[in-house]
């Protein structure tokens, strides 16, 4: 099953897992992902980028401020259009 993520520092307040699940579940999707918190100190963010691509996790959504600091550790083959023009990351 492919994990999918909401990164971040405090997380315990957060819905998405239960609203991003249910939206798999309508589309049919929920036997091939599924979504949870990934709770990572900001000094962590490269563990994040390493398991993307390592395949352990296969998607995320980041919280502010990392939206910004995600991008120290990653690089980009597509310019999209948030980081180019809002020079912020909100997905990995």
């Amino acid at each position: 099953m492919k994990q999918l993520v909401l990164t971040g520092y405090p997380l315990d307040h957060s819905l998405s897992p239960i609203m991003q699940n249910a939206a798999l579940s309508a589309l049919g999707l929920n036997q091939e992902f599924h979504y949870d918190l990934h709770p990572l100190p900001e000094d962590k963010l490269n563990t994040l980028v390493e398991s993307i691509r390592g395949g352990t996790i296969f998607g995320a959504n980041i919280t502010i401020p990392y939206k910004i600091k995600i991008m120290e550790h990653i690089s980009l083959a597509v310019p999209f259009f948030f980081i180019r023009e809002q020079g912020i990351c909100p997905l990995v």
